[in-house]
């Protein structure tokens, strides 16, 4: 007879008894079970953990001295597997942050809305490091106009600009470290489907 109780396999033959300590799995699997000569296992036990998928492991003595005494299912760790979804939640948590943290924004100034973002700091910043602007130079604001501006005003629109980059950065960070804080107050099915753009847009 086969049991497994606690990580623990118990092979009863009859009035012998032994028992044997199992690895922690993180998907359920099959713990099958021969008896074999001594000489090749001391125990007089081969045993092998097969999860889904994996090859079938038997004895590697001869074929002739081995008994196959039956198999097991055998329960994932629960432990693993909250290790595992949380490591997976963690990974779609930094994706979220990688992908906030390329998109673009709109920020106000001087009671317009500019658009904002990666590739405008570089264009921003390429022309307030010049000595004088081109006559009739103008910034298109967020609603399509051309607004003409002054370098000095290209450097304060840069300067409300680095702002607002900063303040939404915070937030990213901000947000993705409550996520992973609410992570330990899950349980096993919420933490295996945890989606951080649902997380942010719940009231």
């Amino acid at each position: 007879m086969l049991k497994i109780e606690d990580q623990t396999l118990t092979v009863t033959r009859g009035e012998l008894i032994a028992t044997i300590e199992l690895p922690p799995v993180p998907v359920d699997a099959l713990v099958r079970v021969w008896s074999v000569p001594a000489d090749y296992r001391e125990s007089g036990l081969f045993v092998a953990v097969q999860a889904p998928g994996q090859a079938e492991e038997i004895p590697a003595c001869d074929t002739t001295e081995a008994q196959f005494l039956g198999e097991v299912a055998y329960p994932a760790s629960q432990a693993l597997q909250r290790q595992k979804a949380q490591a997976a939640a963690h990974a779609r948590i930094e994706a979220w942050r990688d992908s906030q943290e390329r998109a673009n924004i709109v920020f106000e100034h001087a009671a317009r809305r500019w658009d904002g973002g990666l590739q405008t700091r570089q264009r921003l910043q390429s022309v307030v490091a010049l000595t004088a602007l081109p006559e009739g130079f103008f910034w298109t604001d967020a609603e399509n106009n051309d607004v003409p501006v002054s370098l000095a005003d290209l450097r304060a629109i840069n300067a409300a600009h680095e702002t607002a980059t900063v303040m939404r950065g915070f937030e990213i960070h901000a947000g993705q470290r409550a996520m992973k804080a609410a992570l330990e107050l899950l349980e096993l099915p919420e933490l295996q489907a945890f989606d951080p753009a649902q997380w942010v847009s719940a009231p």
